[in-house]
């Protein structure tokens, strides 16, 4: 039996925690038992993966896309207009257009999100928060178990082309960061090595590609409540980069399963997501180490949110 020290653990969970918390759950899943991850993106270009807004709105309203006109009308309109609701489209589409709306913002979001990630019999605790407000984007994550101690944050402010990422340390919750930041990026930069944009507030590409079973759960605390499945060979696109990246390593991670729990309102506002995550995260001398992950991200809007300084 291989020994597994305290390096090694803490070394898991570093790589676990930074992917995980910062909306980075997804790997490559193309085997399901193999000794080693794959190296390479695989997957078709994210636009190829992603639904177009003028074709999901098409569908939606039974209308031809070219006479959709999304710079002078909203999609919200659009359904509206042709007399739909909530109630009456989709989960995948009702999740598009709730991810649309987090995109194009016209009042401050704030998302927290807490959870717990399992692996090797510990138990990883995580916490993080992200908002928009005054067209500023701030995000911070941290986490603890008896092996690790993280945090991190970054900035970034519409108009300006620098995402300013920080890490720190953390004892009894809470957070110390230096006062020069660990690396600067463009906005290009940070997408190409974290997959997500920091003006990205939903974790997964949900589309037509991307999945495999869809249902509405019914009213739940007065919001709407859907469950999607998702297809873990494409979902994944954007993320498997930010695990590769925090794991140092030149492998993907594997998935198994992922499933998102959700609820929104009358008006596609985002309230709250919950994520089942199985997947395998390769380790030196260890191989495939299998893990667990439950989170919720909860959602406020037009909320007042003071973006802490170094």
């Amino acid at each position: 039996m291989i020994a597994i020290n305290k390096s090694v653990l803490i070394k898991l969970f570093i790589t676990l925690t930074l992917a995980i918390v910062s909306g980075c759950f997804l790997g490559l899943f193309y085997v399901n038992s193999c000794s080693s991850g794959n190296s390479e993106d695989l997957l078709p270009p994210e636009l190829e993966i992603r639904d177009n807004m003028e074709k999901v709105l098409s569908e939606i309203i039974g209308k031809p896309a070219y006479t959709i006109d999304l710079e002078n009308k909203s999609p919200f309109d659009y359904v509206k207009e042709s007399s739909k609701s909530v109630k009456d489209l989709s989960a995948r589409d009702n999740y598009i257009l709730a991810e649309h709306k987090l995109l194009n913002p016209t009042t401050s979001i704030k998302r927290t999100t807490q959870g717990v990630v399992k692996a090797m019999g510990v138990n990883q605790t995580l916490a993080s928060i992200r908002y928009f407000g005054n067209n500023e984007y701030f995000g911070e994550e941290k986490s603890e178990s008896s092996f690790v101690q993280v945090a991190s944050r970054f900035y970034y402010s519409n108009g300006i082309d620098t995402v300013k990422v920080y890490n720190g340390s953390l004892q009894n919750g809470v957070a110390s960061y230096t006062q020069e930041p660990t690396k600067i990026y463009t906005y290009n930069e940070y997408r190409l090595d974290y997959g997500i944009g920091p003006n990205f507030f939903l974790d997964y590409i949900v589309s037509s590609k991307t999945v495999l079973s869809q249902s509405y759960d019914g009213l739940v605390d007065g919001l709407h409540q859907y469950t999607l499945e998702l297809q873990v060979q494409m979902c994944e696109k954007n993320y498997m980069y930010k695990i590769k990246k925090t794991a140092s390593s030149n492998d993907f991670p594997v998935f198994k399963s992922v499933k998102l729990v959700y609820k929104i309102d009358d008006e596609w506002n985002m309230k709250e997501v919950k994520h089942f995550e199985e997947y395998g995260v390769f380790m030196p001398m260890l191989g495939k180490i299998d893990t667990k992950a439950e989170l919720v991200d909860i959602f406020e809007y037009g909320v007042d949110f003071e973006i802490p300084k170094n």
